[in-house]
């Protein structure tokens, strides 16, 4: 994915000199061992009009949309009708609450 920007110059150090990477990193970004820094996007960007988009999705990219949104959190009592008299709450049988 790289390979075209850096054919346009006559050495590969003199790419790495112009987006301001290290040679052993491009080594690394040609052979698939580290990603393409977000710098050298914005280098080959400016540079060349490249779209970083395409050279970095995971970074630059446009979130993709939620097919499945979660749904609001809600209230586990909300679904329970509210209380209308003052009376104390009870427990159920067995499950008494005691007070100190």
């Amino acid at each position: 994915m790289i390979k075209p920007y850096v054919e346009k110059f006559p050495t590969k150090t003199e790419f790495c000199r112009a987006v301001g990477i290290l040679p052993q990193s491009l080594t690394q970004i040609e052979q698939g061992k580290r990603p393409i820094p977000p710098k050298v996007c914005n280098a080959l960007e400016k540079l060349f009009g490249a779209d970083k988009k395409k050279l970095r999705p995971d970074i630059f990219g446009e979130p993709e949309p939620h097919t499945h949104p979660k749904e609001p959190a809600q209230d586990p009592d909300a679904s329970l009708p509210a209380r209308t008299d003052n009376s104390e709450r009870t427990s159920p049988p067995g499950q008494e609450i005691y007070t100190t």
